[in-house]
């Protein structure tokens, strides 16, 4: 079935694209960190209808009909690091396999090129489908980053303390 890829300017799409676009962001985060809550709606909306001034946040969605099947964003710094971007691509898993990775990557590498950014940065989990994607595009994996989460009313006070 065919799929449209789109930049999405959040300060200005309609709320029904926005949710659907929330939907599947809540989606890719639990995915990510399925511990965490999700992001509220509310939140999430405040920050894409008013992003920072000194960043260039952009988002692409691809769409089946109404319906959001992966979305990429970005961040660049608008005034400093001007060489560099921070990348990152997620598919609905009931979606992958289509080329919507690839589809929702191509924009972005043509953006960056065309803004004289030349590195970019995009986190991805060990040994999902992401990794292999972007082996294939060309990224190599610069450092591995650990992620370690405390419940902090099973935090051991004396051994900060003892620690600190």
């Amino acid at each position: 079935m065919p799929f449209t890829v789109e930049a999405v300017d959040t300060r200005t799409a309609s709320e029904e694209r926005l949710r659907e676009l929330h939907r599947l962001h809540v989606q890719r985060e639990h995915d990510e960190k399925p511990d965490d809550p999700p992001v509220p709606w509310e939140r999430r909306l405040e920050g894409w209808r008013r992003p920072r001034a000194d960043a260039d946040l952009r988002h692409w969605v691809a769409w089946d009909g109404g319906t959001a099947l992966g979305t990429a964003g970005s961040y660049a710094h608008a005034t400093q690091n001007l060489e560099n971007a921070e990348l990152w691509v997620w598919v609905d898993p009931e979606a992958r396999g289509r080329g919507v990775a690839r589809d929702l990557w191509t924009p972005m590498f043509d953006h960056f090129e065309a803004d004289g950014r030349v590195r970019i940065d995009t986190f991805i989990l060990v040994d999902r489908p992401e990794e292999a994607l972007a082996e294939r595009a060309g990224l190599k994996r610069v450092y591995t980053e650990r992620l370690s989460r405390a419940v902090m009313a099973e935090v051991d006070r004396g051994l900060l303390e003892e620690i600190g």
